[in-house]
């Protein structure tokens, strides 16, 4: 039963590395489209797409310049060690990696949500700078 588990854990981390790598291919290959996209956008008349066009460009620029860095961040999180283990002695490696499966959880879950979610807040305030919001503040604020 526990390798049963330890399978189920092995598939949903390579499902999260394929989204990871699949995001990451879409953006190094489409960013240009996206920017113009952005760009059509934001031209429409009384400010109907400003946001999404803003959000579109930020999202391509910012995506595009940190997302390269993700695959060093996970190496040197420490995912990286298990990459060499050969499948003849299978159950010396499963007793090998399941004394390590927080590392592995951290490593290849917590630290690429981690930055992607601080990619995304980059975005967010890029977004706010190009669709000129970047003087008003998110909630209202009475002086007085």
């Amino acid at each position: 039963v526990p390798i049963l588990d330890y399978i189920s854990f092995l598939t949903d981390v390579l499902l999260i590395l394929i989204f990871y790598t699949q995001l990451g291919i879409f953006i190094q290959n489409y960013y240009i489209i996206l920017i113009a996209i952005g760009l059509l956008l934001m031209s429409f008349p009384f400010r109907m797409g400003r946001g999404i066009g803003s959000l579109l460009i930020s999202s391509a620029i910012v995506f595009y310049i940190g997302y390269p860095l993700l695959p060093i961040l996970i190496s040197s999180s420490g995912g990286s060690q298990y990459q060499n283990i050969l499948l003849q002695n299978l159950s010396l490696a499963v007793a090998e990696i399941s004394g390590d499966i927080p590392l592995l959880i951290y490593a290849y879950i917590i630290v690429p949500i981690v930055y992607i979610s601080i990619l995304a807040g980059f975005s967010i305030v890029l977004e706010n700078f190009l669709g000129g919001n970047i003087g008003k503040l998110p909630f209202p604020l009475e002086i007085g």
